[in-house]
């Protein structure tokens, strides 16, 4: 097919009206072309450069765009001086067209003087700019704020979604088909995440009988009841038909498979309901290949001439393996039903979070001016915003989507330039490889039908000629290059001279492919990547180092390491390629779309903010010693369990850095930790050192944006930081891994990353890899895709059941890669190389859609003949010599294994380790969160329908910790951190007036019988969160476990019973310390649920939670630590008259209405206190 030939476009003639598309191929001065009809609107159009619109892709974009045209005005005005040779500015500006001078140079004069309000804007940066400045003609708030690109808040929704799917499922049986259907809290996120990033794509309605799931449910069920009748009966039977029939094929039927069959059959007739284990048996049974005793498949499975066993039993089976199938059937599309109502709830609700704090973030940007001027003021905004800017130059036009064409074409119509009006949009679809970020190459596609045909820029000013002519080789072998309807190539014509090439030893050729080695069967493609990523660095290498003799040279220069990138896809092949060059002693810097969090460097900060959180905690102390960042090695770990001053340095270190975190905030904590222990310079003094500390650094710098913007204190701002590292993408651009370093460095780059860069020399090691697209994958994942019938995005739930959407997704997949292996092929100034093989797949590659000949030997061969490009055969070769001397050589770490018993350590214990082993503190709220398979709590906004688990206690806690409450008369304060805790917590906002309720409440709620209540607490004379550490060396554990269980029955059947002596340290925090009445009392805070209604928190019902959880046992160990310190602070004390009790408060029971509801007060003897004091320290008190 051969498509028209655009014009080529002329800066300097184009009519400076109507409506224009520019295609602009790779390297054909497209940021020139802007500059020269910028040029041309100051001096020719007399426009002020705050009437110019200009708009592009990234804010670096916008900085270069700014730069290069400040630089093209001030070329012109000093040639229009004679400052300086006119050379082609004059050209473009004068022509024949400008007579005046004098008037020009007065344009460019005030032009430059005002250029600080030019108007030029990243796209999302102008839809801003025009929302706030008209919000009253766009129908939105005077006051817009703008929100961080983030997934935080459609992380919580779809969290609440899935806990309110929970609370309507009911039935534990329909919660195993939904989840084996791929219902999954993940999943909605998936569906959201996607949704969110393809805003305008349609998402398929796929109508599910409302009937179809209890029909299936009830056919499984008959189908079972037959089934399990007749093996009750003819069970016997049909085992010996199966172990006697001569005419089955054993290898097939076996003893083994057969004895494993019928086991199932008896478990699966086993219950007399179908239940959980019913449906486990039958899931299990369809994976083992019950199928195979069905009719049509043991006639299959006889041997020749045989006939196949007869038996009722048979059918039976086959017909409830059928019925499975219909309800596995049912259940996905239930799913697909809750999923798709999950979008359209989320994204309801996101609107009106936004709504309501009156914000935007930048995804809405587009999609609200579009709307704006389709609506009811939308000629009126439209009017508006042409006059402020005239004249609109859009760069960076291929990486649109429908709503950005929507809003340039709703403000300069089409009106054959009559009114005067000037719009250029320039780009190129051969480039359009930001479908990751929402852009849309068929939104390009259907503007350029709209616009007519577009103009072209004809001649490439980056390449040396031979260069262009090779790439023009490669992509002009087949008229469908880019596999897309509508992306043609063009041929473009070379601007520059040979000189500008590179001269080394070996082949002058400008495009270099080097073939991996040949074998019988085709490379996979980890060992293509490996062996790529080798032959990449030896050739490097092998170039710097004949620059070192003098022998390689750019131009009239030597080549330099820094004029070396290596173009990779994907995060694997950047680190397979980093790892070869440093074997070889090159030094290298890596940037791409990787995140900072998911970085070593990142899990290293975890470890040691654990650490300062909780410094106590003695395994979290040594696991942040054990961090690269801290360097310990494994013998300063030891060091800790045998050196007790060193162990106590350390301590008091981190307990210093958790004192400066409290008081003055994360960022100077870091600062003083990173001093204290001389992180930067010994990461520096690592491999790669500069990269870690960069890691290091950012990680900081985003922690304590965080932490300052969003008013996060320590403990949520940890949260915050493991939040995101579990999902290291939902930061975006803001955390994608820097540049280490501006030195003169082998770059690594993503190609994404290097769009719109150049470089002298270019690697391309993995062109031949290819993505597998569509639903031709297992699981319920949602895809979005064009619809070539519809021209529109999609947004399939069930992508598997249409085989049209998997090939039309990996034809987009396929032509996204072709874009890329452009764009990387066309980065090269001088030389590029590539490496291609007999690999795997690669006829589903760039490469392979390209050059699809099956051996890429033969059609390189040819290609070499032809065209000036090299042919060599790549083995895993190592260079004549270093390019870098090679200080210290990395050694592969292996684990030795271990020999010999390891001591029991001396450790930092809680009583939850006493009680069951938990490294963690004992929990304080339910067991078990709720789930699919417990699902009958209740959910009425009171104290009882409060989501359970331990995101719910963690934020009791906490908001009961941070609460001023005596300072706090009207709630005010209390509802502002509700709503912080609760949205941290990824709790509903629904909830909030719940809690604040409740806690007003409890603060009037009488603890004692004189009245006593936490509200009315003198704030002198209380501590919250009280820290607690003493020493129980060689403390006497069985005699311990006697003293307690004596108070405390459970005791002695707790998890941990029976465990070896303990020797170390015992800590604990108590929720509340308080004096009253010259009495001393602690409180524990409890938010476990007992019952649905205030009447189950009775006395019997808290005394069996108090059992239950060991919580006797804690208040008496809790009771010691109080007593301790009130002896070593009160002289006189006395505990039979000064120690008051412990107070267990179960939060959900308490009531102002019911004294003593939901309340355990406990006294201990105080010569039970002596007892267990005495054998805490070791001593043989009885």
């Amino acid at each position: 097919m051969t498509a028209r030939l655009p014009q080529l476009l002329d800066a300097a003639t184009l009519p400076l009206s109507g409506r224009h598309l520019v295609e602009a191929s790779a390297g054909t001065g497209k940021t020139h072309t802007l500059a020269d009809l910028y040029l041309r609107l100051v001096v020719e159009s007399g426009h002020e450069v705050d009437r110019i619109l200009v708009v592009t892709f990234t804010k670096a974009a916008t900085a270069e765009l700014k730069t290069r045209i400040r630089r093209r005005l001030i070329q012109a005005r000093a040639a229009l001086n004679g400052a300086r040779p006119a050379q082609d500015a004059v050209d473009v500006v004068l022509g024949e067209r400008v007579i005046d001078v004098a008037q020009a140079v007065r344009r460019l004069d005030a032009a430059l003087m005002g250029f600080d309000r030019a108007a030029i804007f990243t796209l999302h940066g102008f839809c801003r700019s025009a929302l706030r400045d008209h919000a009253f003609s766009a129908g939105l708030p005077m006051h817009l704020e703008m929100a961080e690109q983030s997934d935080d808040r459609a992380t919580v929704i779809a969290a609440d979604l899935w806990r309110r799917l929970e609370g309507t499922i009911g039935d534990p049986r329909r919660a195993f088909g939904l989840r084996r259907a791929g219902l999954s809290p993940a999943q909605l996120l998936a569906d959201l995440k996607l949704r969110l990033n393809h805003p305008l794509a349609v998402v398929e309605a796929e109508p599910v009988e409302a009937s179809a799931e209890s029909a299936a449910w009830q056919a499984l069920e008959n189908a079972w009841q037959c089934f399990r009748k007749q093996w009750s009966s003819q069970g016997a039977e049909f085992r010996k038909l199966l172990d006697d029939n001569p005419a089955l094929n054993r290898r097939r039927y076996t003893a083994d498979r057969i004895e494993r069959w019928c086991g199932g059959f008896s478990r699966l007739s086993a219950s007399d309901e179908l239940d959980l284990g019913v449906l486990r048996t039958l899931e299990a049974g369809v994976r083992d290949d019950w199928a195979a005793l069905t009719p049509t498949r043991l006639a299959e499975g006889v041997k020749k001439d045989q006939k196949a066993p007869v038996h009722p039993l048979f059918e039976t089976l086959g017909a409830l393996l059928a019925c499975w199938t219909r309800m596995e059937t049912a259940w996905a599309g239930s799913a697909r039903a809750y999923r798709r109502g999950a979008l359209d709830e989320a994204a309801t609700r996101l609107s009106q979070q936004r709504q309501r704090l009156g914000e935007l973030n930048f995804s809405d940007l587009t999609v609200e001016l579009r709307d704006a001027l389709k609506g009811s003021g939308g000629a009126h905004l439209a009017s508006i915003l042409r006059t402020r800017f005239p004249a609109a130059l859009i760069d960076e036009f291929q990486d649109t989507d429908p709503a950005q064409f929507d809003v340039f074409r709703a403000i300069y119509p089409d009106q054959g330039g009559e009114d005067g009006t000037f719009l250029i949009l320039i780009g190129d679809p051969k480039q359009a490889i930001y479908g990751f970020r929402g852009a849309d190459v068929y939104a390009y596609l259907g503007a350029r039908e709209h616009l007519g045909t577009p103009w072209r820029l004809g001649r490439n000013w980056r390449s040396v000629p031979a260069l262009v002519e090779a790439v023009n080789a490669v992509f002009s072998r087949r008229d469908d290059a880019f596999r897309l309807p509508g992306i043609v190539f063009y041929p473009v014509e070379p601007a520059q001279t040979d000189s500008a090439g590179l001269r080394a030893p070996g082949s002058a050729a400008a495009l270099q492919c080097h073939l991996l080695p040949a074998s019988e069967q085709p490379l996979s493609q980890g060992d293509a990547v490996r062996l790529a990523a080798q032959w990449t660095a030896a050739e490097i290498a092998r170039l710097l180092t004949a620059a070192a003799r003098g022998e390689a040279h750019l131009g009239d220069r030597p080549l330099q390491s820094g004029d070396i990138a290596v173009l990779v896809r994907a995060h694997d092949q950047g680190l397979a390629v980093a790892d070869a060059l440093r074997e070889r002693g090159v030094g290298f810097v890596r940037r791409g779309q990787d995140s900072v969090f998911s970085t070593d460097e990142a899990q290293d900060l975890e470890r040691i903010l654990r650490a300062v959180l909780q410094p106590t905690r003695m395994a979290w102390l040594k696991g942040a010693l054990a961090t690269n960042l801290l360097g310990g090695t494994l013998d300063d770990v030891l060091a800790l369990d045998r050196d007790e001053q060193r162990l106590e340095e350390f301590l008091e270190r981190f307990q210093g850095h958790h004192s400066v975190w409290q008081r003055q905030g994360f960022m100077p904590m870091w600062q003083s930790l990173m001093e204290a222990h001389g992180v930067a310079a010994r990461l520096l003094a690592r491999p790669e050192g500069e990269r870690r500390l960069t890691n290091v650094q950012h990680l900081a710098e985003l922690l304590h944006h965080a932490a300052v913007s969003e008013h996060l204190g320590a403990d949520a701002l940890f949260n915050r930081l493991v939040s995101w590292r579990q999902e290291p993408g939902r930061l975006g651009d803001t955390a994608l891994l820097r540049l280490e370093s501006e030195a003169d460095l082998v770059r690594i780059e993503t190609i994404h990353a290097s769009k719109g860069l150049q470089y002298p020399v270019v690697f391309c090691p993995a062109l031949w890899k290819c993505r597998k697209a569509g639903p031709n994958t297992h699981g319920p994942a949602a895809l979005c895709y064009h619809d070539p019938v519809r021209g529109e995005a999609r947004l399939a739930l069930n992508p598997q059941a249409d085989p049209a959407i998997g090939d039309q997704a990996a034809a987009e997949s396929l032509a996204e890669d072709l874009r890329l292996a452009y764009v990387a092929l066309t980065r090269a100034q001088a030389r590029c190389y590539v490496v291609d093989g007999a690999v795997r797949e690669r006829e589903h590659s760039a490469l392979g859609w390209l050059l699809p000949e099956a051996e890429p030997a033969a059609v390189w061969t040819q290609l070499s003949a032809e065209r000036p490009i090299a042919f060599g055969w790549a083995a895993a070769m190592q260079p004549d010599g270093m390019a870098v001397p090679v200080s210290a050589r990395t050694v592969p770490l292996r684990a030795r294994a271990v020999q010999r018993s390891v001591p029991a350590p001396r450790v930092l214990t809680s009583f939850s380790a006493l009680w069951g082993g938990d490294p963690v503190q004992v929990v304080d709220h339910d067991e078990f969160r709720t789930g699919l398979s417990s699902l009958h709590a209740p959910q009425e906004p009171s104290p009882h329908g409060f989501p359970r688990g331990a995101m719910a206690g963690r934020a009791l806690h906490a908001i009961l910790e941070r609460w001023q409450w005596h300072e706090d008369a009207n709630g005010s304060a209390l509802a502002s951190l509700t709503a912080q805790v609760l949205a941290e917590e990824g709790l509903p906002a629904e909830w909030d007036t719940v809690v604040v309720s409740w806690l007003r409440a409890l603060m009037v709620t009488p603890l004692m019988a004189d009245g006593m209540r936490l509200g009315a607490l003198d704030p002198a004379r209380q501590a919250r969160e009280m820290a607690f550490a003493f020493p129980v060396t060689g403390m006497r554990q069985k005699r311990i476990d006697a003293l307690i269980a004596g108070l405390d029955p459970h005791w002695a059947k707790r998890p941990n019973a029976g465990q070896a002596a303990l020797s170390g340290a015992l800590r604990g925090v108590i929720d509340l310390v308080f004096e009253y009445e010259g009495r001393y009392y602690l409180v524990d805070y409890k938010s476990n649920w007992l019952g649905p209604r205030a009447q189950d928190y009775t006395a019997e019902a808290l005394a069996a939670a108090m059992a239950g959880g060991g919580y006797t046992a804690q208040a008496l160990i809790y009771a010691l630590a109080l007593h301790r310190h009130v002896r070593a602070c009160v002289p006189a004390y006395d505990p039979a008259r000064d120690f008051g009790g412990v107070f267990y408060l179960f939060l959900r029971g308490m009531a102002p209405d019911a004294p003593g509801r939901g309340v355990v007060q406990l006294r201990p003897d105080p010569a039970l206190l002596r007892q267990l004091d005495a054998l805490m320290a070791g001593g043989g008190a009885a």
